[in-house]
């Protein structure tokens, strides 16, 4: 696998971020890679897997972009260039979606993913739309559904 920095795509990413993540990201320290095959999330292809690096990827980091990220964001580049602006805003949004920080005893931040949850997913939903076709397949069968009677006499 091949993993390679981009300046367009960091500065995408900045720009989502510091729209719809700044308050609770600020401070932290984020790399954003494309890699040349989609990554993998429990043996699932996705268009962006976002993690914490562990020690390896955290000297990787060090040596490869001379960067310390509290957070990988790591991007299929094919996917990705293949998609409109829209759709690549959307799915960076969705993927810091994911970066979150605590606090510990001493008031320092602690880095953390966040476990997916349909609340944050809504609120990138509600920012973006439906960015992609399983997406919009998803939205199609919720429709089809019957989730709250009406007449529940």
């Amino acid at each position: 696998m091949i993993y390679r920095q981009d300046e367009k795509l960091t500065e995408l990413g900045e720009a989502v971020r510091g729209k719809f993540h700044s308050e609770r990201l600020d401070g932290l320290t984020i790399l954003y890679l494309f890699q040349d095959e989609p990554p993998k999330v429990d043996g699932r292809e996705v268009v962006t897997a976002t993690t914490k690096p562990q020690a390896l990827a955290s000297y990787f980091c060090k040596e490869a972009f001379d960067l310390e990220p509290d957070f990988l964001i790591r991007v299929d580049e094919m996917e990705f260039q293949n998609g409109s602006k829209a759709y690549q805003k959307a799915v960076l949004d969705h993927a810091l979606a994911f970066c979150d920080v605590s606090k510990n005893s001493e008031g320092d931040a602690i880095p953390k993913i966040r476990r997916a949850d349909i609340v944050e997913f809504l609120e990138v939903v509600k920012r973006q739309g439906a960015y992609n076709p399983k997406l919009r397949e998803f939205v199609a069968e919720c429709q089809q559904l019957k989730l709250f009677p009406q007449d529940a006499a």
